[in-house]
């Protein structure tokens, strides 16, 4: 669920953005924007969400099941090219072949522990998660309007009757749903952290 607010000051709600259950914790996003030609500048803004334990076990399961995935996809790359490379100098043709075989095998062994890692993350969820990953994406801003993308339809619509001034670019069902809800005083609101270089 997307959903587009406009402003500095944004309320989440004090549940787990994932399971909806208590949060004891949090979790940061954030976007980066590039401006400039000649010289690159980059501008960063992390907002905190509310998150439990259990969920950020499931988050990180999943994040580092990717990012060793990609690593070990690298190096086999790099591994199978020094082995073309040595396998074409000592022995020729069938010596390349090996080294392209022993690159594949490596790729696929390592996609199938991947997908088990991503298996064993998506044990860890419950039935009231909403995502396996990150249940809430920042999409990023442009002044003041900002974009978020909840993957808690519960979560979102708490996020939107928190900050129901503030909503923008709403579709027809956001429209629908804040006028049969009952808007309640929200918590305090929160503010992006900027970094700049």
């Amino acid at each position: 669920m997307r959903v587009d607010v406009a402003g500095h000051k944004f309320v989440f709600p004090s549940v787990c953005a994932c399971c909806c259950g208590a949060a004891d914790s949090q979790l940061d996003v954030h976007a980066t924007r590039y401006s400039g030609k000649r010289v690159v500048h980059t501008s960063t803004r992390c907002w905190s969400i509310p998150y439990c334990s259990s969920c950020l076990r499931h988050v990180a399961a999943l994040e580092r099941a990717a990012a060793r995935g990609k690593l070990l996809v690298f190096l086999s790359l790099i591994g199978g090219l020094i082995l073309l490379i040595v396998g074409a100098a000592v022995g020729g043709a069938i010596g390349a072949i090996l080294g392209i075989l022993a690159t594949v095998l490596a790729v696929l062994w390592i996609s199938s522990s991947t997908e088990t890692a991503k298996r064993s993350a998506s044990a860890m969820r419950t039935t009231s998660c909403a995502h396996v990953g990150r249940a809430v994406v920042y999409l990023g801003w442009h002044g003041t309007l900002h974009q978020f993308d909840f993957a808690s339809l519960h979560f979102g619509q708490e996020f939107m009757l928190n900050n129901h001034k503030k909503l923008v670019n709403m579709t027809p069902a956001a429209m629908k749903f804040l006028a049969t809800s009952e808007i309640q005083q929200p918590d305090a609101p929160r503010s992006a952290r900027k970094y700049m270089s």
